[in-house]
């Protein structure tokens, strides 16, 4: 009898230990799925925060774009277009549908910041440039530039800031007549030194040379460029005098030229001087481009002239 009731309280308190053992259990259980439900729900707000963020950025909120059919004959490119425009517009773009001779939609053209530019600077650029080259080229060569654009505008500069040209303000029949400018900043400003610097006589600018900032030479030459004239300045171009050659001291002739036909008459072709020293030598020709002529030189800086002989650019003797 013993034994079955001491059976009985073992049972009970080994049912009893077990029931214990499993309540702790569950609790532990819940305790821990309490505990990833949290970590869960934490992980899917974080990656809800981040979906949101990225379909916000996904979206064309604010921003502009233009859509393009190839043609309005077919009511697929039609019904193409239409769609595409609802859908982009569901992403908050703004649309704009532009179809082939289709007069009921006006396309809006979008240019995103563009950056103006007046005609104004467009030109202040170009003549930038072209006194640029020109600087260049008295740097080089200490010669001019003339514009190649058709303007028959003539530059000179004499060192980076100071510089000349002749502009042209009026213009017929391939005649120019010319106002003389100069700049002292390197080509920022010009101001007007001669209004009419060829005594009203028109042509083509031939040249500007300057060799200080006072005393220079600039020439026009006709549109047949079988005659020019050259004028010296002292005063940076503020007067000019026209040079005239001593023709009737000529001694000696060029070698072709009586074979040509040509008398003393037709040597009316001045080129640009050229220094030699302290000298100046002027070329005498029947036109621009002749390999042979009349040599004047002037010793006192273009005031007086006299016959010094002829040259051949044939004769390699």
């Amino acid at each position: 009898m013993k034994r079955k009731i001491l059976s009985m309280i073992l049972g009970t308190a080994i049912a009893a230990s077990l029931l214990t053992g499993c309540g702790g259990s569950q609790q532990a259980a819940a305790t821990t799925a309490a505990g990833d439900t949290t970590a869960a729900a934490a992980d899917s707000t974080a990656a809800a925060d981040a979906a949101a963020e990225a379909a916000k950025a996904a979206t064309g909120e604010g921003k502009k774009v233009g859509v393009a059919m190839p043609t309005q004959s077919s009511e697929r490119w039609i019904n193409d277009g239409a769609n595409m425009k609802k859908q982009l517009e569901a992403l908050g773009y703004e649309v704009s549908l532009y179809l082939p001779q289709d007069e009921s939609v006006t396309p809006v053209r979008y240019m995103m910041e563009p950056e103006y530019i007046s005609p104004d600077t467009i030109s202040q650029n170009e003549q930038a440039e072209k006194d640029s080259q020109a600087k260049e080229q008295g740097k080089e060569n200490n010669t001019w530039t003339v514009d190649t654009d058709g303007s028959g505008v003539v530059r000179f500069f004499l060192n980076e800031q100071k510089g000349w040209k002749l502009s042209v303000v009026d213009a017929a029949l391939g005649t120019r007549y010319y106002k003389l400018e100069t700049t002292s900043d390197s080509g920022y400003n010009w101001t007007t030194v001669n209004e009419d610097p060829f005594d009203g006589n028109g042509g083509a600018g031939e040249g500007i040379q300057f060799f200080d900032e006072q005393f220079g030479f600039i020439g026009l030459s006709g549109a047949s460029q079988t005659h020019s004239s050259i004028y010296v300045t002292k005063d940076g171009g503020k007067t000019l005098k026209e040079i005239e050659l001593p023709m009737d001291t000529v001694t000696e002739y060029p070698p072709h030229m009586q074979e040509y036909g040509f008398t003393l008459d037709d040597y009316q072709y001045l080129e640009m001087p050229q220094q030699d020293g302290e000298n100046y030598t002027i070329h005498v020709m029947t036109q621009s481009g002749e390999t042979e002529g009349l040599v004047f030189t002037s010793e006192d800086q273009g005031e007086n002239w006299s016959f010094t002989g002829v040259f051949d650019e044939n004769d390699l003797s």
